[in-house]
Formats: structure tokens, sequence, C-alpha cells
């Protein structure tokens, strides 16, 4: 009977990641000139008499106070903006951005992960140019000094044409 039990716990769960990952899929937006643009997903389900135990370990970068004049540097992105990692749904026209998921540290519930509502002022060392955003959503496939921000953000410091900068960071 527990055999039975764990292969119908396994085929729910590979239905369940199978139209999921296919919903995914075909809402992806490709940005000329950088990835794919990121669906948020949650969903929950419940399977009875099914016990499922995940752990992970996750080495994250180190962030630094706001204030403290360390300077990161990686690519600078854009993405269509919408519902984020913080909880709260933001639009293109905003001066928002997605930290990339090392230095984003999302724990259990990434709605409450004190780098939500963080500022960081973004500059494009080519142009000089910089722009003061409001840290609102995780960059899964961004690496540690990379951020990925909205049309409006981007917009400020490099045409929405290139797609992908070299940036450099400090929080505020």
């Amino acid at each position: 009977m527990k055999s039975l039990t764990v292969l119908y716990t396994l085929a729910l769960v590979i239905f369940f990641i199978s139209t999921v990952s296919a919903a995914s899929f075909n809402k992806q937006r490709y940005v000329r000139g950088s990835k794919p643009a990121r669906t948020t997903v949650k969903a929950t389900a419940t399977i009875p008499k099914a016990t499922t135990t995940t752990k992970s370990s996750t080495t994250a970068a180190p962030t630094s106070p706001a204030g403290s004049g360390t300077v990161y540097s990686g690519d600078g992105t854009w993405f269509d903006i919408g519902l984020g990692s913080c909880g709260q749904v933001n639009t293109d026209d905003e001066l928002v951005a997605a930290l990339n998921a090392p230095q984003m540290m999302n724990g259990a519930n990434p709605n409450n992960n004190p780098m939500c509502g963080r500022m960081i002022k973004v500059t494009n060392p080519a142009t000089n140019k910089s722009v003061t955003v409001k840290i609102v959503d995780t960059c899964p496939p961004c690496v540690s000094g990379s951020v990925d921000l909205s049309p409006a953000a981007f917009s400020a410091i490099s045409n929405l044409d290139v797609g992908r900068i070299k940036i450099n960071w400090i929080y505020v």
C-alpha cells in the first residue's frame, strides 16, 4: 500500500510540474539582447497521505548595509514588470528592479525579505548615467552583482534596444 501511495504522489507531482512548466514556457517573451523574461508562478497543491521534505542549501554573496559605499558590478538587463517576489505588483513605468538571487537571499517567504524596498543607485559606466531604483523582485538567473531593471529604469541609463549593459551599483 505504501508503494502505491508513493507512486500516486509521484504521478501527481510530475503532472503538476509539467502543467506549470508548460504554462511558464508558453508565457515567455524574449527581450532582444537579453534573457527570457521571468514568469512568477505561485501554486499550492494538497496531496492526501503524502509527506515531502525538501532540503536545500545556498551560499549567498555578502551584502553591505545601506550607505556603506561598497560598489557592485555586473550586467544590467531589463524585463517586463508585474507581480514580483516581494509580493507587490509594479508597472513598466516605475523605477524598480529585480536583484540577483545570490544577493537577494530569499528565505522561506520572499514577501518578507528585508531586501524588498531597499534602494540602489545603478550607473552605466559607459555613459556615466545613473538611476535610483527600488528592489521589488528577484532575478533567479542573474549572477551576483547583476540587476534586472524595469524598462523605465533601463531607458534612463541606456537604450532598450541594447538589452544588456555593464553596470555598477551601490545601496543608497
